[in-house]
């Protein structure tokens, strides 16, 4: 498979079913691979608790049978409640997956906090995920590494490209934004970071990426541009039509 000629598959359903479409009849039935080689992902920040905790427990465990790589999870922190952000990381861990590292994601953009009890909140949490059958797996960090400022450093340390490792702190701006229409999704994040993330994930043209919480559709065209396969789940109607124009129509809607 060339790198133009990429497949890019859309539930336009709940991803409680994810079970159901990777089982063996049911994946030959849609040509689905056996395993997934990476996500990108961020859960939905919302307010029934309950039923996120239970989703998240349900995606966590089935993404662990199907993925042979790592899940960036991408979730901030919320004001009303600090601790909900590692303890979605915490879920995961309990549910199949070794939580590598904590990257942080520095924004540009961000709302102010009227609180003088409070300093404003200019970043969200990126944790690096890894199913336990796969923890060794090997990151090309040099893919998204950061120019040495010294040159003399890549001699004198014995470097062989003008790159290191962009470190666990990620300056990711949003895309500049001039008309509301512009604005794809409520919560959105940019495409410079699925890029990053899938760069940095050592793929090969033609391997699959998931995401099941899709939105507009950031992560799939991320994967479109890097020559990758993708499989999404979007329960929201109204954002069908967004996904496709973003990957030029070329998506396979299943309802």
């Amino acid at each position: 498979m060339s790198v133009m000629e990429t497949r890019h598959i859309l539930f336009a359903r709940d991803n409680m079913h994810m079970r159901e479409e990777f089982t063996r009849s049911k994946r030959e039935e849609y040509d689905l691979p056996e395993y997934i080689n990476a996500c990108v992902t961020s859960p939905p920040y919302q307010k029934d608790m309950g039923f996120l905790w239970y989703n998240i427990e349900v995606v966590a465990e089935e993404l662990a049978k199907i993925m042979n790589g790592p899940l960036f999870l991408n979730f901030g922190d919320l004001v009303g409640n600090m601790n909900k952000a590692p303890q979605v990381a915490m879920k995961y861990e309990e549910n199949g997956w070794l939580w590598r590292q904590t990257l942080i994601w520095e924004k540009n953009h961000y709302t102010p906090t009227r609180s003088k009890r409070m300093f404003d909140q200019r970043h969200e949490y990126i944790y690096v995920m890894l199913p336990k059958g796969h923890v060794n797996y090997a990151f090309d960090r040099l893919a998204i590494g950061v120019p040495f400022k010294d040159k003399s450093n890549i001699k004198r340390f014995g470097h062989a490209r003008d790159v290191k490792c962009p470190g666990s702190v990620w300056q990711i701006p949003y895309e500049t934004i001039q008309k509301k229409g512009q604005k794809l999704h409520k919560h959105r994040f940019p495409m410079a970071l699925p890029l990053r993330c899938l760069k940095a994930s050592n793929l090969s043209p033609g391997d699959w990426v998931i995401d099941p919480y899709v939105g507009s559709g950031t992560t799939m065209a991320a994967a479109k541009v890097l020559g990758l396969n993708s499989i999404g789940y979007e329960n929201h109607t109204e954002n069908i039509d967004t996904i496709q124009s973003r990957l030029d129509d070329c998506v396979e809607v299943y309802l």
